[in-house]
């Protein structure tokens, strides 16, 4: 899964480390958050502001409500990724089913990731669709696209802005005529919010991360 290509072997701390040189590690490393370990096992995660308001000497003294903030190395990076959304962190733990601890997720390399999954050619166009999520079917909407001899290259579903009933259906598609495939589904009844062009796609990147971001929080 996704934890096999983006883990990094971010440093963790022992439980019974001491407070300054775990202060040092956050530094060091550049991060916010530590992973606490016990003979490599993961135990749970602190975050800097944990620790530098900390009076304690060593990490096993401060208490913390974080023991879930962590990922399994088969889980997919979009549950990940909301883990560390929904709970402001910069970085997520993976561990294997033994609770080893492998390395973590950044967010940044997540993040990236995903532009990359998402990234759209030169010779691509995009078609966004609002419809109800229960009249939602790929194999209808790529069958209409088809027809007009394009290819469905990928999709994105976001919910719409404003209703949790409907839903907004991104087709990244390649095609020789857009207006002709846009018309067709036009014809069929669907809502078209907007169609760009390959020339036209580069500003929708950070409206698909916000759409996405809205739809794992529903």
């Amino acid at each position: 899964m996704i934890a096999e290509i983006l883990i990094e072997k971010i440093e963790g701390a022992s439980s019974e480390e001491k407070v300054e040189n775990v202060a040092n590690i956050l530094q060091n490393e550049d991060i916010t958050e530590i992973v606490v370990l016990e003979n490599g096992r993961y135990i749970h995660m602190l975050r800097e502001i944990d620790i530098m308001s900390s009076l304690k000497n060593r990490i096993s003294e401060i208490t913390t409500e974080r023991e879930g903030y962590f990922a399994y190395e088969e889980e997919h990076f979009l549950k990940s990724l909301h883990k560390m959304h929904v709970n402001d962190l910069s970085m997520l733990p993976v561990v294997d089913k033994n609770m080893t601890y492998l390395g973590a997720l950044r967010k940044e390399s997540v993040l990236d990731y995903l532009c990359e999954q998402y990234a759209v050619s030169e010779s691509d166009s995009i078609i966004i669709i609002e419809q109800g999520i229960r009249d939602y079917s790929l194999a209808t909407i790529s069958r209409i696209v088809e027809e007009e001899g394009g290819k469905v290259l990928g999709v994105f579903i976001g919910t719409a802005k404003g209703s949790k009933e409907k839903i907004w259906v991104s087709l990244t598609i390649q095609t020789t005529s857009l207006n002709k495939t846009v018309a067709s589904l036009e014809r069929h009844e669907y809502q078209i919010i907007a169609h760009m062009s390959a020339e036209e796609n580069q500003t929708i990147i950070k409206e698909r991360y916000e759409s996405l971001m809205t739809f794992l929080n529903v």
